[in-house]
């Protein structure tokens, strides 16, 4: 049974990506082979060890800019509020803030996709891009 997990998780050719076997059951999209004890088990495994944090800080975050984006565009818009000088500089700085939230994190992802593609090569980083779009997705039209 290891040695089946091993070889779903892990691709024997290449160094720190996931198998291209889970990859094409994945893609396969028949819900009796994706749905295989093995397959649950490999795939809780990734989910909970690997992708569950990763999700959850990024909908937290997601979250904290929508608020902000909503006290910008509802709370600190109306027109008493955008007559004070205080106002004025909440509501720049809030959109400010929405602004820069949404663009840093756009940033960090793009310089950490860039940071892998560097010293491990261009063929590896679509491998692992595909993956995790695959994996995130469920997708496999992509």
């Amino acid at each position: 049974m290891i040695y089946y997990c091993e070889h779903l998780v892990k691709d024997m050719d290449e160094t720190k990506t996931f198998s291209r076997a889970l990859i094409s059951f994945v893609k396969y999209d028949n819900p009796k082979t994706i749905m295989h004890p093995m397959l649950v088990f490999v795939l809780d495994i990734l989910w909970e060890h690997l992708a569950r944090l990763t999700f959850f800080l990024d909908r937290v975050l997601t979250m904290i800019s929508f608020v902000f984006f909503l006290l910008a565009t509802c709370i600190l818009n109306r027109p008493d509020m955008i007559q004070d000088q205080t106002g004025q500089v909440l509501l720049a700085s809030s959109r400010a803030l929405v602004y820069s939230l949404g663009f840093l994190r756009l940033l960090y992802w793009h310089l950490s996709d860039i940071q892998g593609v560097c010293p491990q090569g261009h063929r590896k980083s679509l491998l692992h891009a595909e993956t995790s779009a695959v994996l995130a997705t469920g997708s496999r039209n992509l």
